[in-house]
Formats: C-alpha cells, sequence, structure tokens
C-alpha cells in the first residue's frame, strides 16, 4: 500500500494496491505528498524540496495546488473507494492537507487559522464520517492537532480516520509516539 502499513491483530487480506480488507471492513492506509504543504504557503513559511514552493494567500491557487499534488495521488483510490462503497469502509493516514472542517470562516474569524479554504481532500470524502469531528465538532474549541507531535512550531490536523455512514463511532483519542505525528485512534 504504498509506503503505509497496515498492522491487525486479525487477517489481513489483499483487495488491491490501495486496500485490504480486515474481517468485515475495506482498510484504506493513506500516506499522501506533504509538498507543497498549504498551512506553510499560506504564512509565507520556506518549504523545499529540489524546488521550493511559492507562497500565496490566493484560495484557489492554494486549492488546484493541492488538487495537483495530492488530488492526483488519491484519484486512483477514490476510483477503488466508488467500487467498495456497499461495504464499511475505513480510510486512515497522514493526508498531509488538513480538512475543510478546520479551516472554517468561524475559525478564521477567531484567528485560528489564516484563511478558510476548502480543502479539496476532505471535501471529496464529504460523505464519510470524520471520526474526530463526530465527536468534536466544534473547530474553534477542538482543534485535535496531530501534526507536529511536538509544541515548537504552527500545528494543523492532518491525520485523519474516516468512515462510512454504517460505522458507529464510539471515541477518538491520540497518542504519542517516536514519529512526528500524534496517532490517532478511534
Amino acid at each position: 500500500y504504498n509506503d503505509t502499513l497496515v498492522l491487525s491483530k486479525y487477517n489481513i487480506d489483499p483487495v488491491n494496491k490501495y486496500c485490504c480488507r480486515i474481517n468485515n471492513f475495506i482498510v484504506y492506509p493513506i500516506h499522501l505528498t506533504d509538498f507543497p504543504y498549504t498551512p506553510f504557503q499560506v504564512i509565507d513559511h520556506p518549504y523545499c524540496y529540489d524546488e521550493c514552493q511559492t507562497s500565496t494567500v490566493d484560495v484557489n491557487e492554494l486549492v488546484n495546488d493541492c488538487l495537483l499534488s495530492r488530488g492526483k495521488q488519491f484519484i486512483p483510490i477514490v476510483k477503488s473507494i466508488n467500487n467498495h462503497l456497499r461495504e464499511n469502509i475505513i480510510i486512515a493516514g497522514d493526508f498531509n492537507e488538513p480538512s475543510h472542517l478546520d479551516w472554517t470562516v468561524k475559525a478564521y474569524e477567531q484567528g485560528l487559522v489564516p484563511l478558510p479554504i476548502p480543502f479539496p481532500i476532505s471535501k471529496i470524502l464529504e460523505n464519510f464520517q470524520d471520526s474526530y469531528r463526530i465527536l468534536h465538532s466544534n473547530e474553534t474549541i477542538d482543534l485535535g492537532h496531530t501534526w507536529p507531535a511536538y509544541d515548537n512550531f504552527k500545528s494543523d490536523r492532518i491525520d485523519f480516520i474516516y468512515l462510512s455512514q454504517s460505522i458507529t463511532v464510539t471515541n477518538y483519542y491520540m497518542l504519542l509516539t517516536p514519529s512526528d505525528h500524534l496517532a490517532v485512534i478511534t
């Protein structure tokens, strides 16, 4: 599953290169590119690999950058998801992109985000439950930041667990791990 790993005490049966079956769940482990990293583009924070990302506050340009990077990676996964919509689906991992449910006008007006942005990956997954937002619906109080796991930089919630509507969300918590991301568990 690209550069992701699925661990389970239950049998894992491969379905295709994007997902596996664990009992009666189809599981999609996700790790999307972090370049360009939109929250850094908005605050003009340098972020470079072979090239440096451009800074902008143009929402259309930011969304387009997301679509050209993570969206391009996500399209084949969405096609696979669409083939399993009648099943219980879990889509989880490091999306490297915040959610439109967090970067809202309300959060912007309270100074929590630099701009309201309709992030495309979370918009694509609107028919699934964002397990954190199901239990923590106020984006101005319950920030749920997952990266970085340490407190010396501007944090964001970029690690998600999305679930089919048929799955009941009863809890959600985060754990500190050796990673630079907090582990999210639901």
